[in-house]
């Protein structure tokens, strides 16, 4: 409960600050039009690409708030190309700010909703220093232990393959195994659970 009210004065202090900087002049930076068929547009991409069997829901999310976000950019710049040779940048720019502002809205409520129980022993013993594993490779260290391959991770992270299995690599390199069966056992081990 602590860390969500420090997480939200920190957000208030940078929407403040944000809003600082156009003298709060909001109604001059915001276009509710634009706003709402964005918001569509991310909700309608994310729910229609996520399965919770496959794909991690933030990184998803994300990838769906920069799509909307350059595709949107990128029609209004042509819309005033179009129009004059004066080319107005506030308005083709109004869907990148859009797009932090969702995305930060859509993490923040991620952050408050997710189950925290679930795969929280695993995540703890991965992040210990002794291991010293990156958080990225804390993340496809997490996937391993799932039976996920290298094509499923890369999948489910949006990386390359190749990525994954240099990422994997380091974790067998710092973890002190040689395979996936022996990281798992190592892992497992550690939080009481017996592999065959």
């Amino acid at each position: 409960m602590k860390k969500h009210l420090i997480n939200c004065i920190i957000i208030g202090i940078f929407l403040f600050l944000i809003l600082w900087i156009v003298d709060f002049n909001v109604f001059e930076i915001f276009d509710i039009k634009i706003m709402f068929v964005m918001l569509l547009c991310i909700i309608l991409l994310t729910t229609t690409s996520y399965k919770k069997s496959e794909s991690d829901f933030r990184i998803l999310f994300a990838y769906q708030v920069a799509l909307t976000s350059i595709f949107a950019t990128s029609l209004l710049f042509l819309q005033e190309l179009s129009k004059s040779s004066i080319i107005n940048f506030i308005v083709p720019l109004q869907p990148i700010l859009y797009g932090i502002l969702f995305y930060i809205l859509g993490y923040i409520y991620y952050d408050l909703t997710r189950d925290k129980s679930s795969g929280s022993t695993d995540h703890k013993i991965l992040l210990q220093e002794k291991y010293g594993l990156s958080i990225r490779e804390v993340a496809i260290a997490l996937e391993v232990l799932n039976d996920k391959t290298n094509k499923e991770i890369a999948a489910k992270l949006f990386i390359a393959e190749s990525t994954v299995k240099k990422h994997v690599q380091n974790i067998l390199r710092k973890t002190t195994v040689t395979n996936r069966q022996e990281f798992k056992k190592l892992i497992h081990h550690q939080e009481g659970i017996s592999i065959d």
